[in-house]
């Protein structure tokens, strides 16, 4: 799952960079209660507000409009995060980009 965050943050993070992303079951919202990914800012920094916004800034689903390039999301049915996948694929879908095949 770690793998399909960092490959969806690569469409986000350097845009022009890729063709295409390949995200296998994926975790696209780290915005939850815990979050290892998060971990050394949610140390560094204790105000909760900046810790939000941080959770937020790491997550595919929240920053979906700036994804430049096709996304291929390959999901399992039993995966725990498929809500997560439908959510950033209806994003992606919502941004009407010409970049989303069904």
């Amino acid at each position: 799952s770690h793998g399909a965050l960092v490959a969806a943050m690569q469409a986000i993070e350097y845009p022009g960079r890729w063709q295409a992303a390949v995200a296998e079951n994926g975790a696209f919202d780290q915005t939850g209660e815990f979050n290892q990914y998060a971990l050394r800012h949610l140390v560094v920094d204790p105000d909760e507000e900046s810790r939000e916004e941080f959770k937020r800034e790491i997550s595919p689903l929240h920053r979906a409009e700036e994804v430049d390039c096709f996304v291929c999301i390959v999901q399992g049915e039993e995966d725990p995060n498929l809500d997560m996948a439908e959510e950033f694929v209806a994003a992606l879908v919502a941004q009407d980009s010409g970049l989303v095949i069904e």
